[in-house]
């Protein structure tokens, strides 16, 4: 059921969306407590620290993203298998 709506929706929303946006909340929120405890950074720092962000989101997006894909293959291949054992 879950691949039911296809390929381009699964690697969107279980790689981009839930595997991509889950490691970037928690690895973005771990490094704000390792730098500043839980206290909002100097102005000064606060652009530094958007443009670090920005940059983390577009690499955990794009891992999310060849995750799903990897999953999405590797569920294709279970499903043949399945297939030729019930057969």
């Amino acid at each position: 059921m879950i691949r039911a709506k296809g390929r381009k929706h699964y690697i969107f929303y279980t790689g981009s969306l839930r595997s991509g946006m889950s490691v970037f909340a928690l690895t973005t929120l771990w490094d704000w407590h390792d730098k500043y405890g839980w206290h909002a950074p100097v102005l000064a720092n606060l652009y530094h620290e958007s443009a670090d962000i920005a940059f983390r989101l577009v690499i955990w997006l794009t891992v999310g993203y060849f995750w799903g894909a990897a999953m999405w293959k590797q569920f294709r291949f279970a499903d043949a298998t399945d297939v030729e054992s019930n057969s």
